[in-house]
């Protein structure tokens, strides 16, 4: 009995905390969320693709490393931009960060549609200039 009660202390200790980190992770990805919102409003509709592009050439450089979305303000607006991650940073030409994954088949087309002004969906050959 005193073996039971101890060990259920000890995952009681062990779920407060691990809680406590989830929440504390919740956290920090909501004011990464709200941060990315912010930058988009005071960027994006000013802001070219290319000078997106430069952007995040400079936040590579200022990192050392090909940045992942989290690290660069405004990440999560961007990836949207250019349909996702992967995408702005080859555009960009970066190299993928490690664990990064290659962009999809139908990203790359949806991400053509929309640099071509095309409506994705469309003859994948009108995604081309």
């Amino acid at each position: 009995r005193v073996f039971d009660k101890l060990r259920a202390e000890k995952m009681e200790t062990v779920q407060a905390a691990s809680a406590e980190r989830n929440a504390a992770v919740q956290a920090e990805k909501q004011a990464r969320i709200e941060r990315d919102a912010r930058w988009g409003e005071a960027h994006g509709d000013k802001m070219s693709d290319d000078e997106i592009l430069e952007y995040l050439r400079t936040c590579a450089e200022a990192l050392g490393h090909s940045p992942y979305s989290n690290e660069v303000e405004g990440g999560r607006y961007i990836a949207g931009r250019f349909v996702c991650w992967s995408i702005a940073l080859t555009e960009a030409k970066l190299p993928l960060p490690k664990g990064c994954h290659k962009p999809r088949r139908e990203q790359k087309l949806e991400f053509l549609a929309r640099k071509n002004g095309c409506q994705p969906g469309s003859d994948p050959e009108t995604y081309r200039k």
